[in-house]
């Protein structure tokens, strides 16, 4: 995982984490573009599985509070000085905001470009189940169509050779199942399974995890 607001370090997580997942992602379905752009059902809250309409894909949005932004903050610098840290849904989406516009100055809308076809914006958190969500709307840039899809990919951190990594267990764009589709489902577990997706200024501390894991509502980071 990988998330941080533009400063002194560089480039943010949402720039950086957005444009490794999705550049992925998005190169392997080309076949499945039809299923891709059917609607998905944006919902507060998950149905329960016999409210659920059958062949619909859902994507619940990770909660968002802005009033946690110092703490998201030093958690993060906590993390780069050695000490384990608990971050909140709220406080992850935090991290992988834009950065908040200038006094006087409008917000703008935060895209990065994927292979130079799509556009991909500002990434979601979600953790729910024991499981990471990481969710963000895509649109087609080139051509621009006006089509646009949510990309979700949903899974756990794991010990690998190389540390701590995401590995995905649901993948989608728009309404299409990526792990139905054996190429592109090893191609994205091979890409995840690397500590490219770690910004630089955390990587040292990052491959000293001893634990990662999502308990409850909190993702736990656990250092030595």
């Amino acid at each position: 995982m990988r998330a941080s607001r533009r400063g002194p370090q560089g480039p943010s997580w949402a720039e950086v984490s957005t444009a490794a997942l999705l550049s992925v992602i998005l190169g392997g379905v080309v076949g499945a573009a039809i299923l891709a752009f059917q609607p998905v059902l944006v919902v507060k809250e998950p149905p329960a599985p016999k409210d659920r309409l059958a062949g619909s894909v859902y994507f619940t949005e990770g909660l968002r509070d802005s009033t946690k932004s110092a703490e998201a903050v030093r958690k993060r610098q906590l993390f780069m000085g050695g000490q384990s840290i608990s971050l909140s849904e709220e406080e992850l989406n935090l991290l992988f905001a834009a950065p908040a516009a200038a006094p006087g100055e409008k917000p703008k809308p935060v895209e990065v470009s994927v292979a130079g076809v799509f556009s991909a914006g500002e990434p979601n958190v979600r953790l729910a189940d024991g499981l990471i969500q990481l969710a963000a709307p895509v649109r087609l840039a080139v051509p621009d169509l006006g089509l646009r899809f949510i990309a979700q990919i949903r899974g756990r951190m794991v010990r690998k050779a190389e540390g701590f990594v995401f590995e995905p267990s649901e993948m989608y764009l728009g309404s299409c199942p990526l792990g139905a589709i054996p190429f592109v489902s090893g191609l994205i577990r091979s890409r995840l399974g690397t500590l490219d997706l770690v910004p630089g200024e955390l990587r040292a501390n990052w491959a000293r995890l001893v634990d990662a894991s999502v308990e409850g509502r909190l993702l736990r980071l656990r250092l030595p």
